[in-house]
């Protein structure tokens, strides 16, 4: 039988994606969970600024910092916070434009980052599943920003109801954005929110094929360097 190559080929390097994962993962879980309690608002932002610290950190190369990276960063922490003080509709959408802006640059620098190794590492694999939880974190806001143009684009928010998303607590509605995201990017459809306007559709099969494409491409691109690398 042929032997089953050994997790002893993984090495852990620096370890600077297990940072990113860890904070998206307490995102994930924790956010969920605390986002229509009356500090909602200011575990919004705290999540944020450690996503921040964590994501420019990872793309850091060598010391340095990507300058791209860290002026979106600057300019995200800037309007979550001054959002979170002073809450206004139109400061919100610009807070979430520039989240938008900052965790698709992140994703981009990640997949890039995993694309270019020639090892698998620890940190290679957090890597590549910080990419993918971002996706559909990423997702979530263009989502957030399609309903903010055109109230009424998923079935959650019909236009006879509150209206836009931002009404009452934002933050909270975000949640609803990131539950239809990740049931999206993961295929599994449940039906009960609906994409009604043609951004919110051709959006949503989009999301559908990048997560199938990642994962039969990009995973696979790594298992096979993995094997590989475990022969030699």
């Amino acid at each position: 039988m042929p032997r089953i190559p050994r997790l002893s080929f993984l090495e852990y390097h620096s370890g600077k994606y297990a940072y990113l994962l860890l904070s998206l993962v307490l995102w994930l879980i924790l956010f969920p969970l605390v986002a229509h309690f009356p500090t909602g608002r200011l575990i919004f932002a705290v999540l944020i600024t450690l996503t921040l610290l964590a994501s420019v950190y990872a793309v850091s190369q060598k010391g340095r910092i990507v300058r791209t990276g860290l002026v979106l960063a600057i300019l995200t922490f800037i309007f979550v916070w001054t959002t979170a003080k002073f809450p206004h509709r139109w400061l919100e959408v610009i807070a979430v434009a520039f989240i938008f802006l900052f965790f698709f640059y992140i994703t981009v620098m990640t997949v890039i980052h995993v694309v270019r190794q020639r090892s698998v590492t620890m940190d290679e694999i957090f890597a590549a599943i910080s990419a993918y939880l971002m996706i559909g974190m990423t997702w979530a806001l263009l989502f957030m920003l399609i309903e903010i143009l055109s109230p009424g684009s998923l079935s959650a928010f019909p236009r006879e109801a509150l209206g836009a998303p931002w009404t009452e607590r934002p933050h909270g509605q975000f949640v609803t954005f990131l539950y239809y995201s990740f049931i999206t990017l993961t295929t599994v459809g449940y039906g009960d929110i609906n994409p009604i306007t043609p951004p919110a559709r051709v959006f949503s099969y989009l999301e559908a094929v990048v997560g199938q494409i990642y994962l039969t491409v990009l995973i696979a691109w790594l298992v096979g360097l993995y094997i590989t690398q475990s022969r030699k």
